[in-house]
């Protein structure tokens, strides 16, 4: 029987300390997964650190990892786009999945996102917020924050159904996800992207599904996360309600 595949999408900037260790779990898994061939592609907006020539040296020895090499950075949610829209016409996966880059997600958890897909579901979030679900590393203060962040998004953004809603480890049917941007339903280039586009697959009627992970602290680089995309997010996600 044929696999059906699934391709991650990862957009990366000054993450060349993450990438050896991450593609190194990724082929663990590969090695552990049924039914489903697994591919990563990066996204890549021209990292000064070097990240892109990483990532290549990388593609050299897997041939089931891709790149897409962008000219400057533009906001998550652009990376985003612009990764699905690439892999969606040029590889058409069955799945297309989204997830950090920094190790804060951990791919083990796909074996059991899998699991999900096999039973119906369109789109599996993995989750914080569920039963077993928990963030590692972050003091008290960063989880009320994102916490609050969660709640605001569920209430005001008016998404129902989904416990983590701001997570941004996922994996959706190509074709749900495809209808989403042809349809031009994202509107938003920042972090609010997450929410945006979750609110469009449940417009969608989309069979959702939540898994447990554990969310831990980067090791190496920096967050991306500023002030701006605080303030945007809080913009964006308010208009969800009058949309």
């Amino acid at each position: 029987m044929k696999k059906k595949s699934i391709m991650m999408v990862m957009p990366v900037y000054n993450e060349i300390g993450n990438i050896q260790p991450l593609i190194q779990s990724f082929s663990s898994v590969r090695d552990e997964i049924e039914n489903y061939s697994l591919e990563i592609c990066f996204v890549d907006d021209n990292s000064p650190d070097g990240t892109g020539n990483e990532i290549k040296k990388q593609i050299k020895n897997n041939k089931w990892i891709k790149i897409l090499e962008r000219g400057e950075k533009d906001g998550l949610g652009e990376a985003y786009l612009s990764g699905f829209r690439y892999v969606l016409g040029k590889f058409s996966p069955d799945y297309i999945g989204q997830m950090d880059s920094d190790l804060s997600h951990d791919p083990n958890s796909i074996l059991e996102m899998v699991e999900h897909l096999d039973k119906g579901s369109e789109v599996v979030i993995g989750s914080r917020y569920v039963k077993k679900g928990r963030i590692e590393g972050w003091p008290i203060s960063r989880k009320i924050i994102s916490r609050g962040g969660n709640n605001f998004a569920r209430f005001i953004g008016g998404i129902k159904g989904v416990r983590d809603c701001t997570s941004g480890f996922r994996i959706i049917k190509s074709s749900k996800l495809r209808q989403c941007i042809e349809e031009d339903m994202i509107r938003t280039s920042g972090y609010s992207f997450i929410i945006h586009l979750l609110h469009s697959l449940i417009s969608k009627g989309c069979l959702i599904s939540e898994v447990p992970i554990v969310f831990r602290e980067r090791i190496h680089g920096e967050s991306k996360l500023g002030n701006g995309d605080i303030t945007e997010f809080i913009v964006s996600v308010s208009r969800l309600r009058f949309n």
